[in-house]
């Protein structure tokens, strides 16, 4: 094997490193969601109790990206990535022997912390490496990947379930977690030369955040990711409840519907880093926001009108699918307004995304498994706050 062919491999190996890192999302709700209903029968606690473990993981994602976009740029991204690997797999361990809530929602916090700190740094090194257009379009192969795994989640979680207890789920993300701290030793290039000698300093963090939230450029795409996302952590909060208890769905039908979700990512990813070679990005997000208005007001219709669980089916594809689209687009026009390192930029944007995750999440069940009026009107809200920043920022996606 010579050494171009081994570079080859080698980088290709990294770019399935970093996609997996990009999906720490989706790994600790959807291959979890499906058992969310066997977690509250096992720990004799509330849907409510059940879902705050979900949203207390990505409050813990938005954390991790504050704590570790900074500290990647500060201590290297290969050092960064080896440290919450680790702690990740422990953190997996005591999920897996958790025998109360409480715990549970403590060790789903430190998970969610350092699944944050894999999501910043994967998505920075991209921003180091690529700019602009190029950078979508490397955020769409990125895609790819999420997109495959977020097929192959819910059919894992499914077969598991199958067979096992909800615990199987966290041996599973701790063998994920080994895996990936073994691939990021051997394929990540030592970065240390390239960070900064000073100490960290967080009051400068807090400044650079500052700085960018005052920069229109920066601070538009970063709503748009928001409440694009808003759409993503309402469903994934609320579908296994919708389908398992009013639709009557078995939890290996839900992993179906799961797949096909991811199906949707992976052509909208691609279908979005296509197009920008013929169409600003603005206009591409905005077509996107489009559709999830179109999705969103059809689940409203088939909830509150009872309808078929294949038209609630339709709708939530609509709701979901193009997040995978307007998600790399608002980030690579986002990222082109840093000054400092890419840290810092793609921590913030991660940020906000996740916090306004981990406040959805219980809402969506706050009144109960049954109940379809959180998700309503949470919906409702997404698509008249989708109506409002697309009328205000029309003139800032020009590029």
């Amino acid at each position: 094997m010579n050494s171009k062919t081994y570079q080859k491999i080698n980088f290709s190996i990294f770019i399935i490193l970093l996609g997996v890192m990009t999906t720490f999302g989706p790994l600790l709700s959807d291959l979890y969601t499906p058992s969310l209903p066997g977690v509250a029968e096992d720990l004799n606690t509330s849907a409510s109790s059940v879902q705050l473990s979900l949203s207390i993981a990505m409050i813990g994602i938005a954390l991790g990206q504050f704590i570790f976009g900074p500290l990647s740029d500060k201590y290297g991204k290969k050092l960064s990535t080896l440290g919450l690997m680790l702690v990740f797999i422990l953190s997996s361990i005591g999920c897996m022997f958790a025998h109360n809530i409480t715990l549970l929602i403590v060790f789903r916090f430190i998970q969610g912390l350092m699944g944050g700190g894999a999501i910043v740094i994967a998505r920075a090194t991209a921003g180091n490496l690529y700019n602009g257009k190029k950078l979508a379009k490397f955020l769409a192969i990125l895609m790819v990947i999420n997109g495959i795994l977020t097929i192959i989640i819910p059919l894992i979680s499914g077969l598991l379930l199958s067979y096992s207890t909800w615990r199987s789920i966290f041996t599973l993300l701790a063998i994920i977690g080994v895996v990936l701290m073994i691939v990021a030793f051997f394929s990540m290039k030592s970065d240390r030369d390239d960070v900064k000698a000073s100490p960290i300093s967080f009051k400068e963090v807090i400044e650079d955040f500052g700085r960018l939230l005052k920069t229109k450029r920066y601070m538009v795409p970063l709503l748009i990711q928001s409440i694009t996302y808003i759409m993503l952590f309402s469903y994934a909060s609320s579908a296994p409840f919708i389908t398992q208890t009013i639709y009557h769905l078995s939890p290996q039908q839900y992993s179906i519907f799961m797949t096909v979700i991811g199906i949707g990512l992976i052509i909208s990813s691609q279908t979005a880093g296509k197009l920008v070679d013929y169409f600003d990005r603005g206009n591409i997000i905005f077509g996107m926001f489009g559709l999830q208005v179109l999705g969103g007001i059809l689940v409203i219709i088939a909830l509150l009108m009872h309808l078929p669980v294949w038209v609630y089916m339709i709708s939530v594809f609509f709701t979901v699918v193009p997040v995978a689209g307007v998600g790399p687009l608002a980030f690579s026009i986002a990222m082109e307004e840093r000054t400092g390192g890419s840290g810092n930029a793609a921590s913030l944007l991660g940020l906000t995304q996740f916090i306004i995750g981990s406040i959805i999440a219980p809402l969506a069940g706050i009144m109960g498994a049954s109940n379809v009026w959180p998700y309503v009107t949470i919906i409702s809200i997404t698509i008249v706050l989708i109506f409002i920043i697309s009328f205000l920022s029309k003139k800032t996606f020009k590029a």
